[in-house]
């Protein structure tokens, strides 16, 4: 992807926003904010910087880390799907797979061998018993995600099917890269928004939904121009976002595209790399 501005130097001064990815990029290994990058987050806060995070996660996966970090107002969620403002406690902004799309994803994740997550009004759903095991699908690292901010449903599929709700995101844990692929192939041509995620996981939303998209229309909505944005990522979801703003900087774990997509490379996330970059960029 084309970056959509001309880079240019960017100084301190003319940075009005940070967009900080969640894991792999503010959250350690262990999924957790240290409090050296909480006290950077604040800092940068302090010097009239606006904060947001820009994650694949959904409302209900974020309670417990953004209580840490009440100077995060705007939250970009499910990949760009959602866009929350917290001081209102409100959606800005809620994006749905249309209805026969979502079907048609769920027939064909009938066929694979997989973990399904879907995120249904700001809630996470997983297709598995309570405690089910998921190391099959490397998902594993993220139990403790699941088991915080989710709901287990065997029926989930069958649920959904029955009821009138909306799916705004999936999150597929393949067992094999083959599976994967061959997915997203039968995908390929929908309009809808694809990635590739930790582990062996497909990410699908709208295709109006990306962390790139969300980030222009909340830059719209604060009269912030994207060229005085520093967004921080490691995923290839990050990828559009970063190509969309002044400064790009790849966690030091990065995924390849997002190590391309990047002007620089700041430390991996287990050394507190974030942190490091805002300090480095923001004089803070």
């Amino acid at each position: 992807m084309e970056k959509t501005i001309e880079r240019k130097t960017v100084l301190p001064q003319e940075i009005a926003m940070i967009a900080l990815d969640m894991d792999g990029t503010l959250l350690n290994s262990h999924h957790v904010t240290t409090a050296y990058t909480r006290a950077a987050l604040e800092r940068a806060a302090k010097a009239g910087k606006i904060v947001a995070i820009a994650t694949g996660r959904c409302l209900s996966e974020l309670a417990e880390h953004v209580a840490l970090m009440p100077e995060v107002r705007y939250l970009i969620c499910e990949s760009g799907a959602c866009i929350h403002d917290r001081a209102e406690g409100r959606d800005v902004r809620h994006a749905q797979i249309p209805r026969g799309e979502a079907m048609r994803i769920l027939e064909l994740a009938r066929g694979y061998d997989l973990l399904a997550q879907m995120f249904i009004e700001n809630q996470s759903y997983i297709r598995a018993e309570p405690g089910a095991s998921i190391a099959a699908y490397h998902a594993e690292a993220f139990r403790c995600v699941f088991e915080t901010g989710s709901l287990w449903r065997a029926d989930l599929f069958e649920w959904f099917a029955a009821g009138r709700a909306e799916v705004s995101k999936f999150n597929l844990y393949f067992t094999c890269a083959e599976d994967r692929d061959r997915m997203r192939a039968e995908l390929a041509g929908s309009g809808l928004a694809l990635a590739d995620t930790t582990g062996l996981a497909l990410e699908i939303s709208s295709a109006e939904s990306t962390k790139g998209q969300a980030l222009r229309r909340l830059c719209a909505a604060l009269d912030v121009s994207p060229e005085h944005v520093m967004a921080i990522g490691d995923s290839e979801n990050d990828v559009d976002m970063m190509d969309a703003v002044g400064l790009a900087v790849a966690m030091g774990n990065a995924v390849p595209r997002a190590r391309e997509a990047a002007d620089v490379v700041t430390g991996d996330c287990d050394h507190d790399g974030a942190a490091r970059a805002i300090e480095r960029f923001l004089g803070v």
